[in-house]
């Protein structure tokens, strides 16, 4: 009973895999012109929830590993977005618990790393 259960969940495994490779394989150019667009939409994120951030760090993640090796540009829109996604958890953090927020100002502030 456990080789089926066992065979089922590699099987499974590797067909997800297969589908998230074959719908997140942009093309060079569709890489160059999202990293031109988004970098330039990157100055007012408020419109984009946090779950289209984290895809635009993934597509441009997968750009930099299929078409980046010599150019930083998909690196650098990636982190870019990176980053708006840690200034919004840390405004939410901050909001949420300003005890908190003051404490790792002042523990920081000591070095209490």
């Amino acid at each position: 009973m456990k080789t089926p259960i066992t065979l089922l969940f590699v099987v499974a495994s590797i067909v997800s895999f297969s589908l998230h490779a074959q719908e997140h394989a942009p093309s060079s150019d569709m890489c160059w012109k999202d990293a031109a667009l988004w970098t330039i939409q990157a100055a007012s994120p408020d419109s984009l929830n946090y779950q289209e951030l984290s895809n635009r760090v993934r597509e441009m993640t997968d750009c930099n590993h299929l078409y980046g090796k010599n150019d930083c540009a998909y690196s650098g829109t990636a982190l870019l977005y990176e980053q708006l996604i840690e200034g919004r958890f840390v405004k939410f953090l901050f909001k949420r618990h300003p005890e908190m927020g003051k404490r790792f100002v002042a523990e920081d502030a000591a070095r209490l790393r």
